[in-house]
């Protein structure tokens, strides 16, 4: 396997695992009583929703999901972004 591809390979994973850690802690600081304009908050969403809103978008054209009263597509990205790092673990 070539440098290169693991340098790639590499960021890509330091990446992800950033992403699902900033996933985590937006999703544990909803469960808490804070304001949705604090700084710490707004940097959580705005870094997270770069992920999150491609697959709500993706998930809209289904209607069964449409109507589901909670919004799956946090979990599914968290998901999605969990499977491309265990394939890239793997690759590796």
């Amino acid at each position: 396997m070539s440098s290169a591809f693991y340098i790639f390979t590499s960021v890509v994973n330091l990446f992800i695992s950033a992403m699902l850690l900033l996933m985590l802690i937006r999703a544990i600081l909803s469960w808490l009583p804070i304001n949705d304009e604090h700084p710490i908050v707004e940097f959580l969403y705005a870094v997270t929703e770069f992920v999150v809103a491609p697959v709500r978008a993706l998930l809209y054209h289904f209607e069964w999901i449409r109507n589901f009263p909670m919004d799956i597509s946090f979990l599914v990205a968290y998901l999605i972004l969990t499977i491309i790092q265990v394939v890239l673990r793997n690759v590796i």
